[in-house]
């Protein structure tokens, strides 16, 4: 998460103490989105074991976006040996939605196919719309703590008022929205 971005949605100057709270939000928002999703979100590398049926060429990998492919195992023993690698010719794969498409068919398996792959963001390429609802949600638990006012169900302002009462455990309904968008 972009700290600064944070930082100017929830008024936190940069002190120290404000930094660290509003960096235990991030890491807590962080969590729930993955929670939420299913998925990881974060660059890394991955292991995935996909059921296959007789019927799909298909398959599809969770943490996306797909940056590279390390090998594409069938096997439906689950043993994984050197000989039940699928070569690079008899796939293609689409980075943005995480698809794999085969050029062969597989047999019914439970986890037999697996899929070691780089996926998620790297640092400075999370899109805006991400950062966006992720950062609303730090400042709207934030502004919250900052107050005292965790336990209220709406907030008098000049300009009107703000009910709390739509949300489930305190979660903005874009946020829950967009997760529910976004699962997997």
């Amino acid at each position: 998460m972009i700290l600064s971005e944070l930082r100017a949605q929830t008024g936190d100057g940069g002190s120290s103490g404000l930094t660290d709270i509003v960096q235990t939000l991030c890491n807590c928002v962080g969590s729930l989105w993955k929670e939420k999703t299913g998925r990881d979100w974060e660059s890394d590398e991955y292991t995935e074991f996909i059921n296959t049926d007789s019927l799909s060429s298909l398959a599809r990998v969770k943490n996306l976006p797909v940056a590279d492919v390390d090998s594409v195992y069938f096997s439906p023993t689950r043993q994984f040996l050197d000989s039940e690698e699928i070569d690079e010719e008899d796939y293609a794969f689409d980075p943005t939605t995480g698809l794999f498409y085969f050029d062969l068919q597989f047999s019914k398996s439970r986890r037999g196919l697996r899929i070691l792959y780089t996926g998620g963001y790297e640092e400075g390429e999370v899109p805006d719309w991400l950062t966006g609802i992720l950062a609303r949600q730090v400042a709207h638990w934030y502004t919250q703590g900052k107050d005292k006012s965790w336990a209220i169900s709406s907030q008098n302002f000049q300009s009107g008022t703000t009910s709390y009462k739509a949300l489930v455990n305190n979660i903005l309904p874009e946020f829950v929205e967009a997760a529910e968008e976004n699962s997997f």
